[in-house]
């Protein structure tokens, strides 16, 4: 009796609740990768991450330079693009000299390796990548003499079509609207793609006096001589 009234006095303090039923979660088997996509993760105990730790998300793509942290510092002929941006994009170190060397061995690879056009699609994206990288990092003089070398190795040989395809874009040299120092104007700029002109600068340039003199003193001589004969005869 005594123990009745001892258990009715606990069950009148301590009421029992039935708890509603949770659904059991799905087991999701992940891989080591994704956690390195997943904003929502948290090494430490999966708790929500707060907005100042959360990672930006980027294209969805883990390289294995990212994992490793490795610093680009060559322009290889895989990723051309991205190895340049790279390179121009760095702080520690200032490496665009090297990465316009660089990108200019890889176009030129690219152009003469191409069996049946292969390659000009890649080479015509780095030469346009190049072209604005040039401008923006004072190295207009550079792509502009590159350019020239194309045109000589490429128009009328058998990568003329490369040439063409850069006359089609109206991919040129960059002038003086574009880079203060430079001294072409936009007009010869334009006239540099035409097929039979190969050199802007060449269009104005004045005729030296010197190069007439000795036609004028070889027609005074045959003179000289006609008249000499006159007088035998």
């Amino acid at each position: 009796e005594r123990s009745r009234v001892a258990l009715d006095d606990i069950r009148r303090h301590f009421k029992l609740v039935k708890r509603p039923e949770v659904k059991a979660k799905e087991a999701k088997r992940r891989f080591w990768g994704e956690a390195f996509m997943d904003d929502d993760i948290d090494l430490n105990d999966g708790a929500q991450p707060s907005a100042s730790k959360k990672r930006k998300k980027g294209n969805g793509q883990l390289s294995l330079d990212t994992i490793m942290g490795v610093q680009v510092a060559s322009v290889g002929p895989i990723s051309p693009l991205e190895d340049f941006k790279a390179m121009v994009k760095r702080r520690d170190v200032d490496l665009v000299d090297k990465a316009v060397a660089e990108m200019q061995i890889q176009i030129n690879k690219l152009v003469q390796e191409s069996v049946q056009q292969s390659y000009y699609n890649k080479a015509m994206e780095c030469l346009q990548l190049l072209r604005t990288a040039c401008v923006q990092y004072d190295e207009a003089f550079t792509f502009n003499a590159f350019l020239h070398q194309l045109k000589r190795d490429c128009r009328g040989r058998l990568h003329t079509a490369f040439w063409e395809r850069i006359v089609a874009l109206k991919l040129t040299l960059i002038s003086m609207d574009e880079f203060d120092d430079v001294e072409i104007t936009f007009e010869e700029a334009q006239a540099f793609l035409v097929d039979d002109d190969d050199d802007p600068m060449e269009l104005s340039a004045p005729q030296s006096p010197l190069a007439s003199e000795p036609e004028s003193e070889n027609n005074s001589d045959d003179h000289d001589a006609d008249s000499l004969f006159k007088q035998i005869e």
